[in-house]
């Protein structure tokens, strides 16, 4: 089951592969949309984009602006106008190529064509570059297996009283605060704090993220006035990790937990929303010795 999993998450992420280094061209973009490209993958558009970032290493955006511009030096190598080369790779506009190139090669088109004229690649987590996937390498040659501490828990859910957070993630602690300081003031009791998390910062703007700053309470405990809502994290079974290590390091996890565990897994993630579980206090822990619990459903 575990191999025939990950070699289904495989070949979702190999069509996308395939299909991006096939339609790079401007006229092709709407068909480079994420939405689109999670179809073609077979995945939720939600979690495509983990599992995307989690296995190639890069997001999905990095991977499309490295072979359209892996690929802009094939075409100018074979004595392509500027202009064109620039529509033929995506871009919108010859500035916003010469722009993109030079951020990535040091130089703009033009001098590339005088002095070099020679087919260049970018460094990549994984290796694949834009000939090497014309050619056919398959992406399993490419992926080795990798591993994580995971558990499989039958969890009873959680009680909370949540404030919503709007805007990027690691901007959250801020409504973390203002809620246990309305805590304080309204002599609410809690026994712990979790973060559920709703988009995907892959796909969504970070001013839209939406995310909720959650205090565990006992059940039955209400919010004696409007400042939060009541929230109730379903029980289930759940696949859990645990991150040891400051708080702006648990991108990397997700991105693991996503990417190299769940292909390898033989489990479905749910549809109920990933969270965090903090394990200890960032006020009196310091960064290095903070242990926190992330959370997704399985079915």
């Amino acid at each position: 089951m575990r191999t025939e999993t990950r070699n289904s998450y495989l070949e979702g992420i190999e069509r996308v592969v395939s299909h991006v280094s096939r339609n790079l061209g401007f006229a092709q973009n709407q068909s480079l949309d994420p939405a689109a490209l999670a179809h073609v993958a077979g995945f939720s558009t939600f979690h495509f984009h983990r599992i995307f970032r989690g296995m190639m290493g890069e997001s999905l955006g990095d991977f499309v602006r490295r072979l359209r511009l892996e690929k802009a030096t094939y075409l100018l190598a074979e004595g392509k106008r500027v202009t064109d080369v620039a529509f033929e790779c995506g871009f919108e506009s010859h500035e916003a190529f010469t722009r993109a190139f030079r951020t990535a090669f040091g130089v703009p088109p033009s001098t590339f064509v005088r002095e070099s004229r020679a087919f260049r690649r970018l460094p990549n987590p994984t290796v694949t570059h834009y000939d090497s996937i014309l050619i056919g390498t398959p992406l399993r040659t490419l992926l080795g297996d990798k591993n994580m501490n995971v558990e499989i828990r039958e969890i009873p859910g959680f009680h909370t009283l949540a404030m919503r957070h709007t805007g990027p993630y690691w901007q959250i602690g801020a409504t973390f605060q203002r809620l246990a300081q309305w805590a304080a003031e309204n002599s609410v009791p809690y026994h712990g704090s979790l973060a559920a998390y709703y988009d995907n910062p892959e796909s969504t703007p970070a001013a839209e993220l939406r995310s909720d700053a959650c205090l565990v309470v006992a059940e039955g405990v209400v919010a004696p006035d409007d400042s939060v809502v009541a929230l109730d994290i379903k029980g289930g079974r759940y696949a859990v990790t645990t991150h040891n290590g400051p708080y702006s390091n648990l991108g990397d996890t997700w991105g693991r937990f996503f990417g190299e565990w769940f292909p390898s897994s033989g489990y479905t993630m749910g549809s109920e929303p990933s969270f965090e579980l903090y394990l200890n206090s960032c006020d009196v822990t310091p960064p290095e010795e903070l242990r926190t619990e992330v959370y997704q459903q399985i079915v």
